[in-house]
C-alpha cells in the first residue's frame, strides 16, 4: 500500500501534468483497457462496459450494469485517472422508463457491497487511491481546459472528465 496523497500533493501532480498544455491520451498512448481484466474478476457474475474515450477525458471509464426485468436499474461508474494514481466511483439509479438517472448511495441489491469492496481492495493493491467526493469540486487555478476554459476548473475535471457547466 502506498502513502495516501494529500489534496495539496494531488493538486501539484495535476499542475505538473498540465504544465505543457492539456494532456491528450490518444497522442500519449494511454491504454484504453487498463485494469479492465482485474475489474472483470472483481465484479463477477456481472460484466463491465468500457466507455473510455480520451475526448475531453483523462481517465479510464468503466461501468457495471445491473439489470432488472430486461432494463437497466443501476450502474456503478468507475473512473481511474491517468493524471495521478487516483479513482472515484459512484452509483446511478435509473427511472422505470430508463430515460433518467440520479447518483445514489450504494443500493441494497445483491452483490453491490461485495463488488465495491472487491474493487476498492484491488485498486488499493495496485496503488490507486480513492479520493474523497468533497475533493472532486476543489478549484484548480492556472489551468485552461478545452471545454471549461479557465472557468470552474476543478480536480474532477482535471483528473477525470472535462465538461462545460456554464448552463
Amino acid at each position: 500500500m502506498t502513502t495516501p496523497l494529500t489534496k495539496d500533493e494531488l493538486k501539484k501532480s495535476v499542475d505538473a501534468a498540465f504544465e505543457r498544455g492539456i494532456p491528450n491520451g490518444w497522442i500519449l498512448g494511454w491504454e484504453e483497457s487498463r485494469f479492465q481484466a482485474q475489474i472483470n474478476r472483481c465484479i463477477r457474475p456481472h460484466t463491465v462496459e468500457n466507455w473510455t474515450s480520451f475526448d475531453y477525458a483523462f481517465c479510464n471509464n468503466y461501468e457495471v450494469i445491473f439489470r432488472t426485468n430486461d432494463r437497466i436499474s443501476y450502474s456503478l461508474t468507475i473512473l481511474i485517472s491517468f493524471i495521478s494514481d487516483v479513482y472515484c466511483m459512484h452509483w446511478t439509479a435509473y427511472s422505470a422508463d430508463g430515460r433518467s438517472g440520479r447518483v445514489v448511495p450504494t443500493p441494497e441489491i445483491a452483490t453491490a457491497m461485495t463488488i465495491e469492496k472487491n474493487l476498492r481492495l484491488m485498486l488499493d493493491e495496485l496503488g490507486i487511491q480513492e479520493i474523497p467526493d468533497e475533493w472532486l469540486s476543489e478549484p484548480v487555478t492556472g489551468i485552461s481546459l478545452e471545454l471549461s476554459g479557465e472557468r470552474n476548473v476543478t480536480l474532477a475535471k482535471c483528473l477525470f472528465r472535462d465538461y462545460d457547466d456554464s448552463d
